[in-house]
C-alpha cells in the first residue's frame, strides 16, 4: 500500500472515534486532546492490526500520543 494511502486509511480509522474531521494540524495533537482515550486506542490499534496485517506491541502502543506517531509505527510495520 502506497504510504499516503496508508495514511488516509489510518486518517479514517481514527476518524471513527472523534466528532470532528481530521486535519493535517490534528496530527502533533496528543489523542487525548482528541477525544480519544486508551480504550479507543486500544481499538483502534485492533482494527489497524487486522486492516493492515501487522502486529503493534505493547511497547509500542504505549509510545503512541499522536496521529503523527501512530502514522510512523505503522510506517515502520
Amino acid at each position: 500500500m502506497v504510504m499516503e494511502n496508508k495514511k488516509n486509511a489510518i486518517v479514517s480509522l481514527v476518524q471513527e472515534f472523534v466528532e470532528f474531521r481530521i486535519e493535517e494540524s490534528h496530527f502533533n495533537e496528543p489523542f487525548d486532546s482528541l477525544g480519544v482515550d486508551s480504550l479507543m486506542m486500544l481499538e483502534v490499534a485492533v482494527d489497524i492490526e487486522r486492516d493492515f496485517d501487522i502486529h503493534i506491541s505493547d511497547e509500542d502502543l504505549s509510545e503512541i500520543s499522536t496521529l503523527s506517531d501512530l502514522i510512523e509505527i505503522i510506517n515502520k510495520g
